[in-house]
Parts: C-alpha cells; structure tokens; sequence
C-alpha cells in the first residue's frame, strides 16, 4: 500500500514511481528460476518471449566458420515450449561472478550438463549474438564467454536450459536465458493400449524416467503398464536396452546394463505376475554405442524382438 503525502508533489511522485519499478526489475526473480530461492544480481529484463511452441535449434558444441556458414560439430533440434529472455546487469558485480551466481540460481545437482564452453573455446560471440540468439546485445568480447547447456528429464518430460553470458566493450554485461520443455509423446500418451500398439508397430518403445544424481527412477503408474504389457503377451521376445554416456570414461557397458537389470526388476515387483521369471525377457546394456536426439541419452527402451 502507498501513503500519499498532502504535500507530495506530482513531480516528485513521478519519480517515487519510476524508482519503485526500477527496483521491481532489477531485484525480482525471472520466470526461468521460478524454482529457484536464489536471488540474481541486479538487472533489468530487455527482452522477454513468454512461452510457445517451435522448433529451437540446441547448440551443443563450439561455434566455427565453415564454408562461409557458423556451424557446431554437434547440434540437435528440438520441438517443445520455448521461453526466453535477455537480461542487462546493473550491478558492479564482474562477468565471472555474475556466472557464479547464475550458476548456484540453478539446481545443478538435478540437471546434467550437456555442454559448456568458457572465452574463446566458445568461439565467436559475433556468431552467438546474431546466428544463434539473434541478439544483438549479445556480441561481446570473445575472452568474456560463458557458455552451458543443461538437462533434466523427469516422467517424460524433458527440459533443456541455456545459460549465455557476456561482456561488451563497453563493460555491459548481458545474458540470454532460453529454456525449453519437451513433453515426450510416450509420457504424454502412455497407457497399456499404446505402448502395445508402438511396440506392433515401430518395434521398440522409451521408458519415461527421471534421471536425477545419476540415477533413473520410474513412476510406478508406468511400472504397471509395462508390467501389464508383458503378462498379457508370454509369446513375444523383449529385450530391455539401457542406454549410458557415463560408460563412456568406463569404456565397459556397466552402467547402461545396470538401468536395464533395474527397470527389470522393478517388473517384476509389479502386481502383474514377475517378469524376472518370464523367460522370453533380458536386459542387455549398450552404452553409447546407440544414441538418438530426441530422447535423453540416459534411459531404458523396450525392443520387441519378434
């Protein structure tokens, strides 16, 4: 509530206003850290998209010129709710410490990073500001970059977070915030009837998941339908396939036959009789050995075999 002052003049009051939403801007949360209780530096929204559906383009590698064109040597291109906003900090906070505290703003416990890149191994920021973002706010100093492409799946839905910061010639500091939510047709439309008619039909099906400190959890909704799927067909051959990056450093399969040998077992303490005896299921684990866009690169598939 505002107490008005008799002798507060219209002038002045003009001004009081005018202060109130320049506080309002510079210390509220933006709607991309809605989750989160840390506060960002001081700064001001210059350009805000609510949320739509489209295609974004997710840049997963540094940016180089070839062929007269600005490329990434891996790139994937997702269709989902897109929001986005470009901030101006006002503050006397440095680049590398505004990054800092983009970063805590962030719950990075539950995301896997994708990709990040710092200063120059980000390439150009001419090629970020006006071929990927287009903002032209955002062409800044080349050794100022920062750079990170974040993951969460939770049941299906798959969201993607990109943090851009950088620093112009004139010591303005801006950053871009896109973020991304993919709700996977399988999460979306998941019931007995349509995991059989996949299965039928393409021959293999994801499981949705969560995927949280390194580990893939399942809501037992969808334990229960896959659970049901295969009591009610004991003629087909099914194979559950994990699939890892982290066996990668490992160079074993351990990890991705782990997410299989669980999903497993989790059937057969389902009320649909126990899989885990049914001879015409195993699980194998395959790494990264089979990876597509769309899904996340952590998961578990059922194959029908035949």
């Amino acid at each position: 509530m505002i107490i008005f002052r008799k002798n507060l003049s219209f002038c002045s009051f003009l001004l009081y206003l005018r202060i109130c939403i320049f506080v309002f801007l510079s210390c509220g949360f933006t709607h991309v850290f809605a989750n989160s209780t840390i506060p960002l530096p001081s700064h001001r929204v210059i350009f805000d998209a609510s949320a739509h559906f489209g295609d974004y383009r997710l840049t997963l590698g540094a940016l180089k010129k070839i062929n007269s064109e600005w490329v990434s040597e891996r790139e994937r291109k997702v269709n989902g709710s897109i929001t986005r906003q470009t901030l101006e900090f006002t503050g006397t906070l440095g680049v590398d410490d505004i990054w800092q505290q983009l970063s805590n703003a962030f719950n990075l416990s539950n995301k896997r990073v994708l990709f990040e890149c710092e200063g120059l191994d980000c390439g150009s920021s001419n090629a970020w500001a006006n071929n990927r973002f287009e903002i032209k706010q955002l062409y800044g100093l080349d050794t100022t970059q920062y750079y990170r492409v974040m993951e969460t799946v939770n049941n299906g839905r798959i969201t993607y977070d990109i943090m851009y910061l950088v620093q112009r010639g004139n010591r303005r500091i801006y950053a871009q915030l896109d973020q991304v939510v993919v709700e996977s047709y399988v999460a979306t439309l998941l019931t007995y009837e349509s995991v059989v008619d996949i299965l039928k039909n393409k021959g293999f099906i994801a499981i949705p998941s969560s995927y949280k400190k390194n580990t893939l959890t399942y809501d037992d909704r969808v334990i229960q339908i896959f659970a049901r799927v295969i009591s009610a067909h004991p003629e087909w051959h099914v194979a559950l396939v994990g699939h890892s990056l982290r066996d990668i450093p490992n160079r074993d399969l351990s990890v991705s036959t782990q997410y299989a040998q669980y999903f497993l077992e989790q059937l057969g303490k389902s009320s649909h009789g126990s899989p885990l005896g049914h001879k015409n299921i195993q699980a194998f684990g395959v790494g990264p050995l089979a990876p597509r866009d769309f899904f996340t690169d952590e998961r578990v598939e059922m194959v029908l075999l035949k």
